[in-house]
C-alpha cells in the first residue's frame, strides 16, 4: 500500500455513509478504523435520509453504494454536488460496472472502490481529502486573488497614477497593458491608447524626439523620469510626469518595462506662474535701477540748460531756442523712463478725480495723426460718465500704447474704436484675486479690426520686451506699461482676440462718487520768490548736487553740501541751529536719506524737510505714509529748476511739522 500521509484535525472525520446493507457497514467501519482513520459516521439508507443528513452540516468526505433499493446513486451524487459540491464523493460498490464508474467520475465522483477490493479503501480516502485540501486552498488562493485584482484595480482606478506595461521588442516599446483610470486624462479608454501607433500619436510632437532620446538611455541606465505634453482626445494637452523602469529576464535581456503617469499640468502652471513673477520683478528691478540713474543726468541735463536760460542777456535768440529744444528732450526722456518706472511699479502717481471720456475727446485729434489715414477712428462715450481716481498722464498712456498697439495690427487699414461706459459687476469676472470684483467701474474699451493674436501667444503678450514685430518696430514694453498702470490703479484688464477679426483690450478702473481733488497739481510758472534760508543739500551725485546748489545759491539760499549722509552729520554739528530745511537724497551709499532725517528731526523738531529721489514715494513702502506728513515734501527726479524752487519755498512757508 502506498505510504501516504495527511494532517488531520484532532475531531473526528464526519462522513455520510448511503449503504442499506448492515454487514457492509460494519465491514467498511472496520476497514476505517484499520487504515487508522478515526470517522463519526451519518448512515443512510434513503433519499431522504441522505439528503437530510447533508443539509445538518458539513462533512469531510461522502460512501455511497451505487446500488440500494430506494436510491439510485447517480442520483445521491447528483444531489451531493448540488448540496456540496466541495466535498470528496466515494462510491463503495459490489456491483458498479466499468461502464457506470465511468459514468460516474464523469458526472463528479472522486473515485470508486470495489466491495471485494475495501484495502484501497483507505488511500482513496486520503488521496480524496489531500485532493480536497489543495482545491480548498487553491481555491482560497484564488479568492485571494480575486479580491486583490479587486482592490488593485479599485486603487488604480482612484489613483492620480497610470500604471502601464510596456513590451521589449529590440529597441522598440509595445504598449501591451495601461491601467483604466487614463481615460479620465486623455479620453481614450486603455484598449485605444494600446493601438499601435496610438501611443506615440499622443506625445506633443515639440517633446517627441526628446522622449525617444530619453527612451535609449532607459537600456543602459533602467531608470528615468522626464516630464512632457500629452494630447487628449479633445486636441488640448495636459503635462504628465512619466517614470520608468526597465525589468530584465533571468539572462538580464531587456524584458519590459514598467511605468507611471502623472499628471502635473497645474504644477507646471504655477511652475510658469512662478517664473513670470520672478522674471517680472527682476526687469522691474532693473528698468527701475536704469531709470533712476538715468533720471539725476537728466536732471543735470535740464536744470543746467535752465540755468544758461536764466542768463538772458548773454544769448540771442537762435541760442535761446536751442536751450530750449534740450529742455524738451529732456522732458522726452523723463517719458520713457516714466514708462520704465510704471512697469517697474516704481513711478509716482498723482491722482485725480477724472473723465475718461474727456481724456479720449482731448487726444482724439494726436491719434487720428498717429494712426494715419487708412484707419477710421471713432470715438463711443456714456453720458454721463462717472469719475475715477487716476494719473491723467497716466491715462494718456495707457490710451495712447492701445491705439499704438491696434494701429500696428492694421497694416492695411481698418476701424478702431474707443468706447468708454459705465459698467456694474454684480459677481467675480475672473477667479483672479483683485480682478474682475463687483461693484461700479469704469470701462474703456479699444478695439481694431485687425489680425488678431494667436492664442499660442495670447498669453504672454504683457510680459517685458515680449514683441512679435520687426526688429527695430517695437520695444516689447507698450502692453506690460498698460498692465502696470492699470494694476496700479487698482483695475484689470481682459483681451479678447479672434485671429483673422480683430482685438479688443477692455480696461476697468473703480469709479468714484466724490470729486474731492486732493492730487499735487504741480508747479506753476512763474518763477518763486527767493529766501536767504539755510539748506542743508545732501546728494550723492555730484552733477546733480553742483546743479542744485547753484539754482538755490542764485535765489539768495545759504546752501551747504554734502556728498554723503556721514558728511552731512559733520556739517550738522558745526550749523544745526542755523539749518532751517534738509534737501536730501533717499537712496545713498552709506546712511539712506530716512535715516539722516530720523537723526536730525530728534535734535531739531522745526526742520523741514524735502526728499528726492529718480523713484516715486510708492517705492518706499515703509516711509510712504509718512511723505504725507505737513512739512515734509517729495521732489520726483527728473526736476526742473522751477520745481525745486516751488517746492523748497512751499515747504519753508509750511506752518507746522509733523512727527517722522
Amino acid at each position: 500500500m502506498l505510504d501516504m500521509k495527511i494532517t488531520l484535525a484532532e475531531r473526528p472525520l464526519r462522513v455520510v455513509h448511503l449503504e442499506d446493507n448492515i454487514s457492509d457497514r460494519l465491514l467498511i467501519n472496520l476497514m476505517l478504523k484499520k487504515e487508522g482513520l478515526n470517522c463519526e459516521i451519518v448512515y443512510a439508507n434513503s433519499k431522504s435520509e441522505f439528503e437530510g443528513a447533508l443539509k445538518q452540516g458539513e462533512f469531510d468526505f461522502i460512501l455511497s453504494d451505487f446500488s440500494i433499493p430506494s436510491y439510485d446513486g447517480m442520483k445521491a451524487l447528483a444531489a451531493a454536488r448540488t448540496m456540496k459540491p466541495e466535498t470528496p464523493f466515494l462510491f463503495v460498490s459490489g456491483t458498479i460496472g466499468e461502464e457506470r464508474a465511468v459514468e460516474g467520475l464523469k458526472s463528479g465522483a472522486t473515485d470508486y472502490i470495489l466491495k471485494d477490493r475495501l484495502e484501497r479503501l483507505g488511500l482513496a480516502i486520503r488521496r480524496a481529502l489531500q485532493d480536497g485540501a489543495e482545491r480548498s486552498r487553491r481555491k482560497a488562493a484564488e479568492e485571494t486573488l480575486k479580491k486583490t485584482q479587486e482592490r488593485l484595480s479599485s486603487v488604480l482606478a482612484k489613483s492620480p497614477a497610470i500604471i502601464y506595461v510596456l513590451h521589449v521588442e529590440g529597441k522598440t516599446l509595445k504598449p501591451v497593458w495601461v491601467s483604466e483610470n487614463i481615460e479620465p486624462l486623455l479620453g481614450y479608454t486603455a484598449q485605444e491608447v494600446c493601438q499601435i501607433g496610438r501611443w506615440d500619436s499622443c506625445i506633443h510632437p515639440e517633446d517627441r524626439e526628446f522622449v525617444a532620446r530619453d527612451t535609449e538611455k532607459l537600456f543602459s541606465i533602467n531608470h528615468t523620469v522626464r516630464e512632457y505634453r500629452v494630447k487628449k482626445q479633445d486636441g488640448d494637452y495636459r503635462w504628465i510626469s512619466d517614470e520608468q523602469r526597465l525589468v530584465r529576464d533571468a539572462s538580464g535581456n531587456p524584458a519590459e518595462v514598467v511605468g507611471s503617469w502623472t499628471e502635473i499640468t497645474e504644477r507646471k502652471q504655477l511652475e510658469e506662474q512662478l517664473r513670470q513673477s520672478q522674471k517680472m520683478e527682476a526687469i522691474g528691478q532693473l528698468a527701475g535701477g536704469v531709470a533712476h540713474d538715468f533720471n539725476n543726468l537728466l536732471t543735470v541735463i535740464r536744470g543746467n540748460a535752465e540755468l544758461l536760460m536764466m542768463s538772458t542777456g548773454q544769448f540771442d535768440g537762435e541760442s535761446k531756442d536751442w536751450l530750449n529744444q534740450v529742455v524738451s528732450a529732456s522732458d522726452r526722456a523723463a517719458g520713457l523712463t516714466r514708462q520704465l518706472l510704471v512697469f517697474g511699479r516704481k513711478q509716482m502717481m498723482r491722482p485725480k478725480p477724472l473723465r475718461l471720456d474727456a481724456t479720449v475727446t482731448d487726444m482724439a485729434k494726436m491719434l487720428g495723426r498717429l494712426i494715419g489715414a487708412n484707419i477710421k477712428l471713432k470715438c463711443q462715450h456714456a453720458d454721463p460718465l462717472p469719475f475715477i481716481h487716476a494719473d491723467p498722464g497716466m491715462m494718456e498712456q495707457v490710451i495712447m500704447n492701445l491705439v499704438l498697439n491696434a494701429r500696428d495690427a492694421m497694416s492695411t487699414g481698418g476701424k478702431l474704436t474707443i468706447m468708454t461706459e459705465p459698467v456694474w459687476l454684480d459677481e467675480p469676472r475672473t477667479k483672479e484675486p483683485g480682478k474682475g470684483r463687483p461693484g461700479e467701474f469704469v470701462r474703456l474699451s479699444v478695439s481694431d479690426t485687425g489680425c488678431g493674436i494667436p492664442p499660442a501667444i495670447l498669453g504672454r503678450i504683457f510680459e517685458p520686451f515680449f514683441t512679435t514685430k520687426d526688429i527695430g518696430k517695437g520695444t516689447g514694453l507698450g502692453l506690460s506699461t498698460v498692465y502696470g498702470i492699470v494694476e496700479q490703479h487698482q483695475g484689470w484688464i481682459e483681451v479678447k482676440s479672434d485671429v483673422g477679426s480683430g482685438t479688443t483690450f477692455e480696461t476697468f478702473f473703480p469709479s468714484v462718487s466724490t470729486l474731492t481733488d486732493q492730487a499735487h497739481e504741480g508747479v506753476g510758472e512763474a518763477t518763486p520768490r527767493g529766501g536767504n534760508e539755510h539748506i542743508l543739500l545732501v546728494e550723492d551725485d555730484e552733477p546733480v548736487r553742483l546743479f542744485t546748489a547753484q539754482t538755490l545759491r542764485k535765489m539768495g539760499y545759504q546752501v551747504l553740501e554734502a556728498d554723503c549722509g556721514k558728511a552731512a552729520l559733520k556739517l550738522w554739528k558745526e550749523n544745526n541751529r542755523n539749518t532751517d530745511i534738509l534737501l536730501t537724497d533717499i537712496i545713498m551709499p552709506d546712511v539712506t536719506g530716512w535715516e539722516l532725517a530720523r537723526s536730525l528731526y530728534f535734535q531739531k523738531r522745526n526742520l523741514r524737510m524735502v526728499f528726492m529721489s529718480g523713484y516715486s514715494p510708492e517705492a518706499f513702502e515703509k516711509e510712504n505714509e509718512f511723505l504725507r506728513e505737513d512739512g515734509i515734501h517729495f521732489l520726483q527726479k527728473p526736476y526742473s529748476s522751477q520745481a525745486l524752487l516751488h517746492t523748497i519755498r512751499e515747504c519753508l512757508d509750511k506752518q507746522s511739522v509733523h512727527a517722522i
